[in-house]
């Protein structure tokens, strides 16, 4: 049995810790202080699904063979670094965070330097959590199931590793890619045009689909078209507009993984989301690309931030 280790078992973490469990992996989730398991019950259509996880604190140093990292992405470097020294040369890392801007000193820090990049759609959102005689249990609902993909960070040309066959094998629309760079940027943009927005103003997707938020969501998407062909090596094939309003469509019930952390109190993931795609360094300097609202975002959250 392939054992797999999981840093970040908040809601995305808890999501793919049931589907690799499921998919026949021996899971163990990362945690920052001492448990002795943790129980978590997953609700997707009326369905409850509940497994009890190993866990491993940070302090351990027992060897981790395979990592996925699931943390928020300003999480990401310093909790990397907490565990490194359970990582060698033999080890796989993955990451599905959100945002980009990390990933190669995230790379760097891989023994292996081989690092695996991810993203998905798949929705998930915290519903409780509380301890019992010690032992956590928390219960997430599941909101969709999303596409998912995998790739080499650095275009390595080995295909799929076989170690990540199991889990993709057994995710529904969940695959491998050999240009998992371009399916990055069009999540981050996607991100960029729809999470800010409603963070800001308290409302779920759906909501961007009437006024007056669709007027805003048309703009940022067109300033997002302008930022992307200046900075980023083009637009993305299709039409974003298109691409963003099927999101929308598709998860109008749901709230951003921005606006939960609003309401929630936390950081927001705006640096690795609007700062990576407004602030991305050029060589040689380019002049900033006018993008009023997006930078509007950007500083709104940047506020907040300082607030907390």
């Amino acid at each position: 049995m392939t054992s797999l280790h999981i840093l970040g078992a908040g809601a995305l973490g808890s999501l793919f810790a049931h589907r690799a469990i499921i998919a026949g992996y021996d899971v163990v989730l990362v945690t920052r202080k001492e448990e002795e398991h943790r129980e978590i019950t997953l609700e997707r259509d009326s369905n409850h699904l509940t497994h009890r996880f190993r866990t491993q604190c940070v302090s351990d140093t027992h060897p981790i063979n395979h990592l996925l990292i699931a943390t928020k992405s300003y999480d990401v470097l310093a909790a990397t670094k907490c565990i490194s020294k359970n990582l060698s040369s033999g080890s796989s890392v993955a990451i599905l965070s959100n945002g980009m801007g990390y990933h190669d000193s995230l790379n760097a820090l891989t023994p292996s330097h081989d690092l695996i990049a991810a993203t998905t759609t798949a929705g998930c959102a915290l519903i409780s959590s509380s301890a019992v005689n010690g032992t956590l249990h928390q219960h997430y609902r599941q909101s969709g199931e999303g596409m998912t993909f995998f790739g080499h960070w650095e275009q390595s040309g080995d295909g799929m590793p076989d170690w990540l066959n199991p889990l993709i094998g057994s995710v529904e629309q969940c695959s491998w890619s050999e240009d998992i760079h371009s399916l990055l940027i069009q999540k981050l943009v996607i991100n960029a045009a729809i999470n800010p927005c409603t963070a800001l103003n308290d409302i779920p997707n759906g909501a961007l689909a009437t006024d007056p938020w669709r007027g805003q969501v048309i703009q940022a998407v067109e300033e997002i078209n302008e930022v992307l062909s200046n900075f980023h090596g083009g637009a993305i094939p299709g039409s974003l507009q298109d691409v963003v309003d099927s999101v929308i469509a598709d998860t109008a019930g749901n709230i951003s993984s921005m606006l939960a952390d609003v309401r929630a109190h936390r950081q927001t993931e705006h640096e690795a989301i609007l700062g990576f795609l407004l602030e991305q360094p050029m060589s040689p300097p380019q002049p900033k690309v006018a993008a009023p609202l997006l930078w509007s975002w950007l500083e709104a959250l940047r506020a907040r931030a300082r607030q907390l």
